[in-house]
């Protein structure tokens, strides 16, 4: 029996065989990846044009209420902004951030 399957594996086109088998395996694995993977890239680009279209932070600051719109809406970061949005207060001087994320005391040495 283990003689048979031997003989097999040391005919001359089953090395290749079992070659093509694997590179056609890694490719169809590869198209079914891009193919799941198109909706989150295309999502995150669009986000990402979002965010880029201000030029200057005090720009992305003053259309922030529209920015936060369009990525609430976004089906990628929409859910993940839902959960982060308590958290975007009023801006890093506001007494109301720093009470609810002080910062850490230093220790006196």
């Amino acid at each position: 029996m283990i003689e048979t399957v031997f003989a097999f594996f040391a005919l001359a086109w089953v090395p290749w065989a079992l070659s093509a088998v694997l590179v056609i395996g890694a490719v169809v694995i590869w198209s079914h990846l891009r193919r799941r993977l198109q909706p989150v890239l295309a999502g995150l680009e669009g986000a990402l044009a979002i965010v880029e279209d201000a030029p200057t932070p005090a720009a992305f600051r003053d259309r922030f209420p529209s920015v936060n719109e369009a990525l609430a809406a976004n089906p990628i970061i929409g859910e993940a902004l839902a959960e982060l949005r308590p958290d975007l207060g009023p801006g890093a001087g506001s007494r109301q951030v720093a009470r609810r994320h002080p910062l850490p005391r230093r220790r006196s040495q």
